[in-house]
């Protein structure tokens, strides 16, 4: 009977495996399916090999002798769910092909070993539906099911996935062929425009070439009809100069002397200004070198100050402290000294108890004994009050002390302050001294400009002048040329005149050389005026800044803290909220800064306020002992 109760629990196994069979199929088919998804595309491996459920439940029915009729009567819809519900869709005719080609490869054996696997094999789907059937079947239909099904669904779960990654390949490679084709379409398209934009600039510096080629050719057709009319001129002069070589030779050498002249002024002129120059110089770095020193001074005061103020900081810090600990000192002895009267009244109420109670028939040596301890305690007390008392005193002087060297560097700050501000206000005058030398020395470079701009209006009316005598001998030359000698005597005049003309070039160039070395000059000198005045412009800053600084604190606000339009509002209201304080606390400096009489109220509030601390300490004295320390008996009195 083993075997039949093995057949009915394999019966019973196979009727739920066949109930969650069609739960899994009802759940699937009860899920749209999506209509881009693509086949086999979230299916687990393990999944993937076993066969689709509408299958399976088909198959079982099925008996070997009609396998063909069963595949040709599935339904399309239910072959496109697999088992895992991931709505992949397969067509009947794929199943049929993979069905008769694996129908001649049974393996009887192998296939029940797998049918019994299969039906052992724990199933994890813990999904529900709503219409499940059930089916009953018992184990000979088992027995009697076709393996080469099972061989042939499962074996047709493979072909889908083959397709799928075919499919995804040839996407794949058309996507790259696409995306490459794109990449070299975008690059000849800019290869293209770039050699439009090369072919646009060529044309334009070809058709500039042109307006430069044409000009060049009206320069050379106007500079040939100059060298025409000059050669005519020259021919005019070689027919008609006769008689007015003399006038001209001597109206040369007149102009000679006028301009040997003329140079001798510029060059005095010229060694005029360098010694103005050099003297505007010297004067410059005497000023920059005093500024620097005044700078140097004024930094010096400045630190001198500061080390003063820290000094005077110091001394009240340590005569803050020295009062401190003589105030714990004197709190410290009062409660040393109260706790010593307490313990002297306690020992003299004793010693009275003790005296009173004493009988003639009581231990009188013992008495004795507890009175010579307890005076010697007295004496112990005694040496300490006196010791603390000592303490006190020798506190008292050195506070006295601390006082005396305070108001001794107290007297000798407020001397250096006087000294240093006698240095500032010196340092004022002298500043005040070479703002004047610098208004001189502006006056001064204002004459030597507005004399150079005077000599060169000179040297241009003077050559002026030279161009019209030039014109109007070369005017007389043309006008008195009738009776001509001969032509070696014209040659030798043109020969003369144009030398002459040369040298009057020479002289006209030379000239202008000296305009411009001396244009040169003045702006040099212009320069070296502006940096002068700039040099004064900051030593005067540099000399009082002691009280402008404060000024400019509100506005160094870090990077960090200022806002940025890509801040959010948390972040903005932060640095709201530190630009207002920082704001109110700069103003708090600058008020206490400017007005004295509220830095004084400020300091005698803050006294105020460490004086009644102080008083609410010392004055304060909680009790140290127990509630029922005083109304307990003396010790000796229970001896007694």
């Amino acid at each position: 009977m083993s075997w039949l109760s093995k057949v009915t629990d394999l019966a019973g196994k196979a009727e739920t495996l066949l109930n969650q069979l069609d739960q899994n199929t009802a759940q699937a088919l009860s899920k749209p399916n999506e209509p881009g998804q693509r086949p086999y595309a979230h299916a687990t491996p393990t999944r993937a090999k076993r066969p689709s459920l509408d299958e399976l439940s088909s198959g079982i029915q099925l008996t070997s002798e009609q396998p063909s009729a069963v595949f040709s009567a599935a339904p399309r819809e239910y072959a496109s769910s697999d088992y895992g519900g991931t709505g992949a869709r397969q067509k009947s005719s794929g199943y049929a092909s993979s069905v008769s080609s694996f129908v001649s490869k049974a393996q009887p054996k192998e296939d029940d070993e797998k049918l019994l696997a299969y039906l052992n094999e724990p199933n994890d789907d813990t999904g529900s539906t709503k219409g499940g059937r059930s089916r009953r079947s018992s184990g000979a239909s088992l027995a009697s099911l076709p393996q080469m099904f099972f061989q042939a669904v499962a074996s047709a779960t493979g072909e889908p996935q083959a397709a799928s990654t075919a499919e995804t390949d040839s996407q794949g490679v058309e996507y790259t062929f696409t995306t490459k084709m794109e990449r070299e379409m975008n690059e000849l398209k800019a290869r293209d425009a770039d050699s439009r934009k090369t072919l646009q600039a060529k044309d334009s510096q070809l058709a500039v070439l042109r307006v430069r080629l044409q000009e060049s050719d009206q320069l050379l057709q106007s500079r040939s009809q100059q060298v025409e009319t000059l050669k005519a001129e020259n021919t005019r002069l070689l027919r008609d100069s006769k008689d007015s070589t003399e006038v001209r030779n001597q109206a040369l050498e007149t102009l000679q002397q006028r301009l040997q002249e003329a140079e001798g002024a510029l060059e005095k002129e010229k060694l005029h200004v360098k010694q103005l120059e050099a003297e505007y110089r010297d004067r410059v770095q005497k000023l920059e070198d005093e500024n620097a020193n005044l700078a140097l001074d004024v930094t010096g005061a400045q630190k001198m100050v500061t080390e003063e103020k820290l000094r005077s900081k110091d001394a009240v810090d340590q005569l803050r402290l020295a009062k401190y600990n003589l105030e714990a000192n004197k709190h410290e002895f009062d409660e040393y000294k109260q706790k010593a009267q307490r313990i002297l009244q306690t020992k003299e109420k004793l010693i009275e108890t003790l005296k009173e109670g004493a009988g003639p028939g009581e231990d009188q040596p013992g008495l004795a004994v507890e009175l010579e301890e307890i005076r010697a305690e007295r004496d112990m007390m005694k040496d300490d009050l006196q010791q603390t008392q000592l303490m006190v005193y020798n506190l008292k002087a050195e506070i006295q002390d601390l006082e005396t060297q305070l108001t001794a560097e107290q007297r000798g700050s407020l001397e250096q302050q006087r000294s240093l501000q006698e240095q500032c206000q010196s340092f004022q005058a002298s500043a005040s001294q070479y703002r004047e030398q610098l208004e001189q020395l502006k006056m001064e470079y204002q004459y030597i400009q507005d004399e150079l701009r005077r000599q060169h209006s000179a040297v241009q009316s003077k050559l002026q002048e030279k161009d019209a005598e030039i014109a109007r001998l070369m005017s007389q030359s043309t006008a008195r040329s009738l009776n001509v000698s001969s032509n070696g005597e014209l040659e030798q005049r043109i020969r003369l005149l144009t030398e002459n003309l040369i040298q009057k070039q020479t002289l006209i160039e030379a000239l202008q050389t000296d305009k411009n070395s001396l244009g040169l000059q003045l702006e040099r000198l212009e320069r070296m005026y502006r940096e002068a005045e700039s040099a004064a412009i900051r030593s005067s800053s540099v000399a009082i800044n002691m009280g402008t600084d404060s000024e400019n604190v509100s506005s160094r606000v870090p990077a960090f803290m200022r806002e940025n339009p890509y801040d959010t509002g948390v972040t903005r209201g932060v640095k709201r909220a530190y630009g207002t304080l920082d704001t109110l606390s700069v103003k708090a400096g600058l008020f206490l800064r400017r007005y004295p009489m509220a830095r004084v109220l400020v300091f005698l509030y803050c006294v105020l306020m460490h004086v009644w601390v102080f008083f609410v300490l010392l004055t304060y004295t909680p009790e140290m002992h127990p509630p029922g320390f005083h109304d307990d008996p003396p010790p000796g009195h229970l001896n007694g």
